[in-house]
Order: C-alpha cells, then sequence, then structure tokens
C-alpha cells in the first residue's frame, strides 16, 4: 500500500541526492563515436572484398624502428614512402627482461606521433628474443587488407 510507496519514494530521493552531490565521474561515450566506430569495422570489413588492382594498389609498411623518438628520419622516409594516404606500423621490440608499462608507452608514442603529424600506428611488444619479437610483430600487425606489405628497417653504419 501507501507505506511501500512512501518508503520508495523516499529511497529514490536519497539515492538521487546521493548521486547528485556525489556527481560520480563516468564516460558514456557519445553516440557519434559508436557510429564511426562501427562505420569504420564495416569499411575494413567490405575492403575483403575489393580485388587487388594497380589502381588500388598502396605500400602498407611495417617500419621496425625500436623506439620511434629516437629513428624520427626512419619514421620520416616511412611516412613519405606512404604519402599519408597509406597503412604506417611502427613496431618496436623491447628486449628487457625487467617487464615495461607497454600502455603508458603506447599512449605517449602514439600523441607523439600525432603531435608530429606522422599518420601511422605505433605497436610495443615484450621479448627475450629480438629475433622472436620481430617475427611475432610482423605476423600480428593488421587486420584484413590492411596488412603490411612491405617491411622497412634502419641499418646503423
Amino acid at each position: 500500500g501507501w507505506i511501500t510507496a512512501i518508503i520508495t519514494i523516499v529511497i529514490i530521493a536519497i539515492l538521487y541526492m546521493w548521486i547528485h552531490y556525489r556527481k560520480p565521474e563516468a564516460n558514456w561515450g557519445s553516440s557519434t563515436q559508436a557510429a564511426v566506430f562501427v562505420k569504420a569495422l564495416k569499411s575494413v570489413q567490405g575492403l575483403t572484398d575489393t580485388p587487388e588492382h594497380v589502381k588500388n594498389y598502396r605500400p602498407k609498411l611495417l617500419v621496425l624502428s625500436g623506439n620511434p623518438t629516437h629513428r624520427i628520419p626512419l619514421l620520416d622516409f616511412g611516412n613519405l614512402i606512404t604519402k599519408k594516404l597509406s597503412l604506417l606500423v611502427t613496431g618496436h621490440v623491447i628486449t628487457d627482461s625487467v617487464p615495461k608499462n607497454t600502455s603508458k608507452l603506447r599512449g605517449d608514442i602514439q600523441d607523439w606521433m600525432k603531435k608530429t603529424k606522422i599518420n601511422g600506428f605505433y605497436n610495443v611488444l615484450q621479448n627475450k628474443s629480438f629475433e622472436d619479437g620481430a617475427l611475432a610483430c610482423l605476423a600480428l600487425s593488421g587486420l584484413g587488407k590492411l596488412a603490411p606489405n612491405m617491411l622497412l628497417m634502419g641499418v646503423q653504419i
């Protein structure tokens, strides 16, 4: 009856005031972000149906650069090859035995690439062997037809 209704209204009022005054941090995202993600995913999936042709060929690079901030000329060269119209993935294999915070490094380098106007993606992984790490980077970079078709490595003289 009416006692249950009053108790329900009081509980809802207390919950409303608690949420209103506490103002919890919540990021629900926007519907436009969700729509952009879905559209990008469908576009990448649609690329699998596109046949290879001379007119739609693009060099898609995997640049084994290590930390890109230390190999800027190599990254600039890869950026020139792709003409900022194709895929550029920088690969960084960390061979230290001490675990690193790769997610923070990934975010910092991606921000640096955006600031220096290099259109590409940064991929970092940790492995005891550089060769095994480079093979894993080659195998895991890309998605469908957006997989690298060229490898660029720098040589120190």
